[in-house]
């Protein structure tokens, strides 16, 4: 189960307005017809507002036994939120997941705190960093230093339609970005 988008992190932060999205599956089937509703597709915002997300299910069609959730949470108030879903199969079995999350009271694009530190003589890094709110363009600037705290290069990176959690170029200790992850 995420918020936002399927690359959203347990812990990170949403913006106040989003969307619970949750990837489902099970061997038997999943029930979503709604006549018995203790078998209803549900989630729970902090342990008091129910969704029916029944008619937000969407089998994904190379997998029968798989499907989609996407509905949207608007309104949110800044601070901690917990989320909880419940899901049966056509056995009647259910399942259940839950995460955790905050709402930021900050306005406009925010970039979740990134340090990352690099055991040199290693020859490859990655460098990943968490945004919201989804889907807008993030620009994020590199720089390496060396063991003094002097600068030893730097690059900008501008990622359009950017996820929750975005992943740069893999760094080698020689200044070479070696592709996308």
């Amino acid at each position: 189960m995420f918020v936002g988008d399927s690359t959203f992190l347990n812990g990170g932060i949403a913006s106040s307005n989003t969307r619970i999205v949750a990837i489902l599956s099970d061997d038997n089937g999943i029930i979503r017809s709604g006549y018995l509703p203790q078998n209803n597709i549900t989630a729970t915002l902090d342990d008091s507002l129910s969704y029916v997300l029944n008619n937000y299910y969407w089998p994904m069609w190379e997998t029968p036994n798989a499907g989609k959730v996407t509905n949207p949470i608007d309104d949110l108030k800044a601070g901690q939120h917990h989320l909880s879903i419940k899901v049966t199969d056509t056995y009647g079995n259910f399942s259940s997941t839950s995460i955790t999350f905050f709402v930021s009271d900050v306005n406009g694009i925010q970039i979740e705190p990134m340090a990352q530190f690099f055991q040199i003589p290693r020859q490859h890094d990655n460098v990943s960093f968490q945004t919201q709110p989804f889907g807008d363009t993030s620009k994020r600037t590199v720089t390496v230093y060396n063991q003094l705290g002097q600068p030893l290069f730097s690059d900008t990176y501008e990622v359009l339609n950017s996820p929750y959690h975005v992943n740069l170029p893999t760094w080698d200790v020689n200044r070479r970005k070696t592709g996308q992850n």
